[in-house]
């Protein structure tokens, strides 16, 4: 009962901080990079300015799971003469927020999502193309995004374009770039380092500009018993691209899903058939009284379909 308490106590507060955390560094200019994976991203990226590095005064340096990244980070933080401070570890959990920090805290400019028009424009120019392009459309929680980075850079992707909807920020911003979100990084596991991110004003304008440039577009949804999308409504399983096609894959809102303007302007709008399904009686929810549990997380969603095609191209 204690613990439980404890628990039910704690959560509130940690969320708190980490909200905290995450409004003020949307008005900050330096980002905080936490977390062992992600200083190392950092640094093997080396596309950052690092202004400084703070470690806990206690760190263990000789920690067997994290010896040999420990050895990494601080050599080349000697080897670039980058400034490290020491502290306690309340002032770093409290500096961000509460998010584990692995006793390391690196202070660097931020990273910001290029326009998708500059993407239209580099395409042709890359050396080598990729086949599959993945897209977030008003997906914002920062985890999902993380994995789905996740994902992407494993099976050998180098982007990701979000649409999402701007916030009142500063005019830096709103005339410029976005900023990608701090925990983006550390629940990528510092994989989000390596993939371009690419911010998407106009869905339905830059679905149009692709599709003239040869992209296919496919677009996420659950299997509807009624709907105008039904002749381009594909199962998974039974879809293939070329080697010579280019993907474009839309995923949306595990609540809202995807518009039906955005559906109705897909080459195939594709689904994932489960295994099981369950359904109760609620009224209240819905015209035939049903309640069905038929979708997968985002990120879920995204490895399989990554997954798909990587195994079967053409």
């Amino acid at each position: 009962m204690k613990m439980n308490r404890f628990y039910q106590h704690d959560t509130p507060s940690v969320n708190i901080k980490r909200n905290k955390f995450l409004d003020a560094q949307a008005e900050h200019d330096l980002d905080y990079v936490y977390g062992i994976n992600s200083v190392s991203s950092v640094l093997v990226k080396n596309e950052r300015t690092i202004h400084s590095v703070l470690v806990n005064q206690h760190i263990r340096l000789n920690k067997k799971t994290r010896k040999q990244a420990y050895r990494y980070i601080f050599d080349t933080l000697k080897e670039r003469g980058i400034p490290i401070r020491t502290t306690s570890k309340r002032k770093m959990d409290d500096l961000v927020g509460g998010f584990p920090h692995n006793d390391i805290i690196m202070q660097t400019s931020y990273r910001t999502m290029k326009r998708a028009k500059h993407f239209l424009k580099d395409y042709p120019q890359k050396g080598k193309q990729k086949s599959i392009y993945i897209c977030l459309h008003d997906v914002y929680d920062n985890m999902n995004i993380g994995n789905i980075c996740r994902s992407i850079f494993f099976f050998g992707g180098d982007s990701i374009f979000l649409k999402k909807k701007k916030k009142k920020k500063k005019l830096q911003e709103k005339l410029l770039q976005m900023k990608i979100d701090t925990p983006v990084l550390h629940s990528s596991v510092g994989t989000s380092e390596f993939l371009d991110f690419f911010h998407v004003n106009d869905m339905l304008s830059f679905m149009d500009d692709l599709k003239s440039c040869g992209f296919k577009i496919l677009s996420t949804c659950c299997r509807l018993d009624n709907s105008s999308t039904n002749d381009r409504l594909q199962e998974l399983a039974n879809v293939r691209l070329s080697k010579n096609e280019k993907a474009f894959i839309i995923l949306g809102n595990e609540t809202k899903g995807l518009s039906k303007e955005i559906l109705d302007r897909s080459d195939a709008c594709i689904y994932i058939s489960g295994h099981h399904t369950e359904e109760a009686s609620t009224p209240a929810l819905n015209s035939n009284g049903n309640f069905t549990l038929d979708s997968l997380n985002v990120n879920n969603a995204c490895a399989i379909l990554l997954h798909h095609f990587a195994s079967h191209l053409a």
